[in-house]
C-alpha cells in the first residue's frame, strides 16, 4: 500500500490507510506500507503508531519534491525563531505574516500550486 499520509501523521489522510492495514490481515492480506518520511508533521500523534499492528512493515521513503522541501525548511525555521522569542515578540512575528504583500504572494503561490498543469495543447 502506498500512503502519502500515515501515522504518526495525524492529518485526516492518515486514518483510511491506518484502518486498512489494521483490518486487511483479517481477510488474509499482509500489507506492506510505503509512506513518506517527512521532516515536519502538521499534526503529530505518536500514539497512532500503537494502532499499527506489529506485523505490518512500514517502509519510509524520502520525498524528492523540491517545493515541499522548501516549505518544510520555511516552517522549521519559523518554528525555531518563534520558540526563542517572548510571547509579545512572537505575536509581532505572526502579525508580520498577515501583511498585504505577503498575503498576496502566499495566495498567488497557492493558486499556482492548484492550477492544472497543461503539458500539451490540442487544437
Amino acid at each position: 500500500m502506498i500512503a502519502h499520509h500515515f501515522p504518526p501523521d495525524a492529518s485526516a489522510g492518515s486514518y483510511r490507510p491506518l484502518r486498512f492495514v489494521r483490518h486487511l490481515p483479517d481477510f488474509g492480506w499482509q500489507p506492506t506500507v510505503i509512506a513518506e518520511n517527512p521532516h515536519h508533521y502538521d499534526i503529530y500523534d505518536p500514539g497512532l503508531l500503537d494502532q499499527v499492528p506489529k506485523s505490518i512493515e512500514v517502509v519510509r521513503v524520502r520525498n524528492p519534491d523540491p517545493w515541499k522541501a522548501f516549505q518544510e525548511r520555511r516552517v522549521s525555521g519559523f518554528q525555531q525563531s518563534i520558540a526563542t522569542k517572548t510571547p509579545e515578540s512572537a505575536l509581532q512575528v505572526y502579525a508580520a505574516q498577515a501583511r498585504p504583500l505577503r498575503s498576496l504572494a502566499r495566495k498567488s503561490v497557492r493558486r499556482l500550486e492548484s492550477a492544472p498543469m497543461i503539458s500539451e495543447r490540442v487544437g
